[in-house]
């Protein structure tokens, strides 16, 4: 790392290449944001909704029916393996952060 990013492009590339492809084989980690580099951090995603109205309903919708281009072009699908209790824990958890 103290040489610089050009000259750790290399393994910068893999990190980006196996989050990517992680993030999109396994829909159920996508709400996780994988620390902003595939997607919003957790972080981000609070900020953005916290305090809005309709911010737990928006997302329960995003995590259960997936969304698209609310954070750049990146897609997000439909977590079809969390129950609805879980994803309103996540929701709260975010929003309470």
């Amino acid at each position: 790392p103290s040489r610089g990013a050009e000259y750790n492009r290399d393994i910068i590339e893999k990190v980006y290449t196996y989050y990517g492809k992680l993030y999109l084989d396994n829909p159920y980690m996508m709400w996780a944001g994988m620390a902003n580099m595939i997607g919003p951090s957790f972080a981000k995603i609070s900020a953005r909704y916290k305090g809005k109205a309709d911010a737990q309903k928006v997302l329960l919708q995003s995590i259960k029916g997936g969304s698209r281009g609310k954070w750049g072009v990146m897609v997000m699908k439909p977590d079809t393996k969390l129950s609805d209790d879980d994803a309103r824990v996540v929701v709260d958890w975010l929003l309470a952060h």
